[in-house]
């Protein structure tokens, strides 16, 4: 997963990241070298909050879900629905089912 920046100037690649860190009104990103970085910062303590915890939700959940020739309940795909979680149901003349999950994501940092 890729997050852009607050003001949309860099681009970082959280699968190098070693920590994700509240710092009062900022969002800082750590790496191994010791090294951190903001790369948001607000107005207040809570906002921060409120966007580090949008940004959690993010970086967890699958950003989609394939499906090859199983059928899916009608039951679970409303679930997907409400998870906000992509899905593509696939049907093929072959007898191969296979389920994905496809991680990629990318959070913009807002800028209030």
């Amino acid at each position: 997963m890729y997050i852009v920046s607050q003001h949309g100037q860099a681009i970082y690649n959280f699968g190098v990241m070693t920590t994700v860190f509240l710092n009062y009104e900022a969002i800082n990103i750590g790496y191994t070298e010791g090294k951190s970085f903001i790369f948001g910062r607000y107005k207040s303590e809570e906002r921060a909050e409120e966007v580090f915890k949008e940004l959690t939700n993010t970086l967890f959940p699958p950003a989609a879900i394939v499906v090859k020739n199983v059928d899916v309940p009608p039951y679970l795909e409303d679930e997907l629905k409400k998870a906000v979680i992509t899905t593509l149901v696939t049907k093929t003349d072959d007898e191969i089912s296979e389920v994905h999950l496809i991680e990629n994501r990318v959070f913009y940092m807002p800028e209030e």
